[in-house]
């Protein structure tokens, strides 16, 4: 395969990964994942249960997600 070498080098500061390969592997990756939010988003999956969204979640995401639920919850009570 051909690539351009400015693309790639982009797309590896961005996935965080080290070789081309590895780069490629996590794009695919990452746009599988994104055609799903996509469909939840436009609501052509309302069936689709709420632990597969969870589960489509970016790791790093989830931990993002936990601590503004705590540092609402914590408004919250601080608020009654």
């Amino acid at each position: 395969m051909n690539f351009d070498d400015e693309l790639l080098a982009r797309a590896q500061e961005a996935l965080g990964t080290g070789n081309a390969t590895e780069t490629v592997h996590a794009a695919l990756k990452e746009v599988i994942r994104l055609f799903h939010m996509r469909r939840l988003l436009d609501r052509e999956a309302p069936d689709v249960p709420y632990s597969e969204i969870k589960a489509r979640r970016r790791p790093e995401m989830a931990g993002l997600m936990e601590a503004a639920a705590a540092d609402t919850t914590e408004a919250e009570r601080d608020a009654s």
